[in-house]
């Protein structure tokens, strides 16, 4: 059975890395941020390089019946994704 434990440095450094510099070449806020859910990229994380990209949700409600996110809100998570993504096929 895999397990997961919450904390650490469990993510790639490389693949952090590079969300970082595409959310900044972009002109995007970064923040580095411990998720406490129990996310797929948990797993993931030990048999690939992994790495997690956080989208905000309206009001800051996240997790629950009432979170909210309109395109707006993803559009800038989605465009980081599709940069780190092509810039690791093309390396």
């Amino acid at each position: 059975m895999d397990t997961w434990t919450w904390g650490g440095r469990i993510f790639a450094d490389e693949l952090v890395e590079a969300v970082r510099a595409a959310s900044l070449r972009r002109g995007y806020r970064t923040a580095d941020i411990l998720s406490q859910a129990g996310h797929d990229a948990y797993m993931i994380a030990g048999h690939a390089p992994t790495a997690m990209i956080f989208a905000p949700c309206q009001g800051g409600v996240t997790h629950n019946n009432l979170e909210l996110c309109t395109r707006d809100d993803l559009e800038p998570g989605l465009n980081v994704l599709m940069d780190v993504v092509v810039g690791r096929a093309n390396r």
